[in-house]
């Protein structure tokens, strides 16, 4: 029972475990952020965004092409002009363009 009322509690004796501890937070803190930091750039760097296409007949009412503009009766040359435009712009037709320039550019071919 003596030796526990002889014991010192004082927080100078902890001050190095307690710096240790400290100094153990930050480097931990700091390397979160560099992930983090890793992360997002690894995201951006792989981001495709032609990956996140839209179906445009339900939402990109008023984009071009939706009403057959870019796709109605063109010869061969001029369907093949206009995927030319695409490929160049990185545009990505709709699935009703992409049919009649298909068959726009085999009126040739017949």
């Amino acid at each position: 029972m003596l030796t526990i009322l002889l014991q010192s509690n004082e927080l100078a004796e902890d001050a190095y475990w307690l710096a240790g501890a400290a100094v153990i937070i930050l480097i931990a803190a700091l390397y979160f952020r560099k992930i983090l930091a890793d992360r997002a750039k690894r995201k951006e760097i792989l981001h495709d965004p032609r990956s996140h296409v839209v179906n445009d007949s339900n939402y990109n009412i008023n984009r071009e092409g939706i009403d057959g503009h870019r796709d109605q009766a063109l010869n061969a040359n001029e369907a093949r002009q206009a995927v030319e435009t695409l490929k160049e712009t990185e545009e990505i037709p709709s699935r009703e363009e992409f049919t009649e320039l298909r068959k726009d550019m085999d009126k040739e071919a017949r």
